[in-house]
């Protein structure tokens, strides 16, 4: 397996990247009747999620996704993404070519009970060789504990993942092989 490309989460206005779940997925798409298939190795799930809170209640509000026929998602329509053109400047339609369709600002509020860890400020020395990053690999991490869509509480985890990654500086973040 190689290194999955995470989910993101806009949070205060800051960019993080998802390092964790505790309690399940944010997002089932088979709960939304989606079928989403895999274009690459970096994306088996074969979408991507960008998570936002607005009023104090978690959404989806950008979805990128793989699907064999275009589909409605809360009333809104997808856009179809073209191939790749190098030519072009960085932007949703050169940077994800590897989905099919996107949706944009699709605040699909989500009856999440659980708690997320999301992270920046990424350490490469941590970095993990599979899957997806381990939250003692980013300098800034946060848990945000989440009750029916509602965010509740947020907990700095930084100082803790600090200390993790000074006790296994070297080692980087993936899980040992035995």
């Amino acid at each position: 397996m190689t290194i999955q490309i995470s989910d993101k989460f806009l949070y205060k206005g800051e960019k993080f990247a998802i390092c964790g779940i505790r309690g399940g997925e944010l997002f089932s798409p088979k709960e939304h009747d989606l079928d989403p298939y895999s274009s690459m190795t970096a994306c088996w799930r074969g979408y991507q999620a960008f998570y936002n809170i607005i009023d104090d209640h978690l959404v989806i509000d950008t979805l990128f996704i793989n699907l064999e026929e275009e589909k409605k998602i809360n009333d809104k329509k997808p856009k179809v993404l073209g191939k790749p053109d190098f030519n072009k400047p960085p932007g949703i339609e050169s940077n994800w070519n590897f989905f099919k369709f996107y949706y944009s600002e699709l605040f699909l509020k989500l009856p999440f009970t659980r708690t997320v860890l999301i992270g920046k400020d990424f350490v490469e020395a941590m970095g993990a060789l599979m899957g997806f990053q381990n939250p003692m690999a980013y300098e800034t991490v946060l848990e945000l504990k989440i009750e029916n869509g509602k965010l509740v509480e947020e907990i700095d985890k930084s100082e803790i993942m600090a200390r993790r990654r000074e006790e296994n500086y070297g080692k980087g973040s993936a899980p040992k092989s035995e």
